[in-house]
């Protein structure tokens, strides 16, 4: 449901450029652009500057949206390397290669390898760059940690919003299966990435001890060492909004879905995942982490690690 597509700097340098791919780029459409080289907002800044077609207001206008944060935080993802005097189409074609990066768009005669095409070939509906926002999939919780995967490689968080996930019961063993699949996909590509946060309903009949020795019965024997699962028991508040939302979202993407994340009632059930906007993911984080505009009571907080 995601694709890191590197755009040359260059393609980015008019309001042409601007207008053509960003609206095909971006949180709510799957595509995220790497800065690559690491001063790439600096090099697109810079090379609008010198495009002495456009007028100064146009131009001066054009370099406030590429550096404005919000701009960043909806289309640009991850800082990685300087390049190390390399070429651009060299960085590029190295992570493509790796499969860091899913494809290229490139500028004039340069060339990153068989997984870019020139900027006036662009098609967002093409194989190569096509990005799938919504649709049913297996109510398997191994295909359905295998669908957010790729949304994992740059996250710097990652939580859970579950209200069927529950500390026992007969889909413990299913949501087991979830949860390591998403961790296994950190530890391939995101390995700072160690941490799942789970958001329930706190029960009627709470009682921490046994929802602790519950949640390790099942979850602390696919965690490795440094690993966590932390589960934060939230409370409704009266005329408030309802703990409905089955959710997977991190500091840069929110997927939804309409059943939970566990096993179906059979092999051929399916629920429906849908990558949102980037408003809809900035309103979530808001109602479940921010410190003014939390929309329910943290009641308790319980963090299970590896047995190791």
């Amino acid at each position: 449901m995601i694709k890191i597509i590197a755009v040359h700097p260059d393609v980015m340098s008019t309001p042409e450029g601007i207008r053509e791919y960003l609206k095909d780029f971006g949180t709510g459409k799957g595509r995220w652009i790497p800065l690559v080289p690491s001063n790439w907002k600096s090099i697109v800044s810079q090379a609008i500057k010198g495009n002495h077609s456009l007028g100064p207001i146009k131009r001066n206008t054009l370099r406030d949206k590429i550096t404005n944060p919000s701009f960043c935080d909806k289309y640009l993802k991850v800082d990685l390397v300087d390049g190390d005097g390399r070429e651009w189409g060299q960085i590029v074609k190295e992570f493509c290669d790796l499969g860091t990066f899913d494809a290229a768009i490139v500028n004039g005669e340069l060339n990153a390898g068989e997984k870019s095409l020139k900027a006036y070939e662009f098609d967002p509906d093409s194989d190569l760059y096509a990005v799938r926002i919504s649709g049913f999939v297996s109510r398997d919780p191994e295909e359905l940690a295998r669908q957010v995967a790729p949304g994992l490689r740059f996250a710097k968080e990652l939580h859970v919003i579950d209200v069927y996930c529950k500390s026992r019961g007969t889909n413990c063993a299913s949501y087991g299966k979830f949860f390591r699949g998403l961790l296994d996909t950190c530890r391939q590509t995101n390995p700072a990435l160690t941490s799942i946060t789970l958001h329930m309903k706190e029960p009627d009949d709470f009682d921490r001890r046994r929802e602790e020795a519950n949640y390790r019965s099942w979850v602390s024997h696919f965690l490795r060492s440094g690993e966590t699962l932390k589960i934060r028991y939230l409370k409704e508040r009266q005329d408030g909004e309802r703990m409905h939302l089955r959710a997977v979202f991190t500091d840069n993407l929110l997927i939804t879905g309409h059943y939970g994340f566990g096993s179906g009632s059979s092999e051929s059930e399916t629920t429906d995942l849908t990558l949102r906007e980037h408003s809809d993911l900035i309103a979530i984080r808001n109602l479940y982490l921010s410190d003014d505009k939390i929309g329910f009571d943290l009641m308790e907080q319980i963090e299970i690690g590896s047995n190791s």
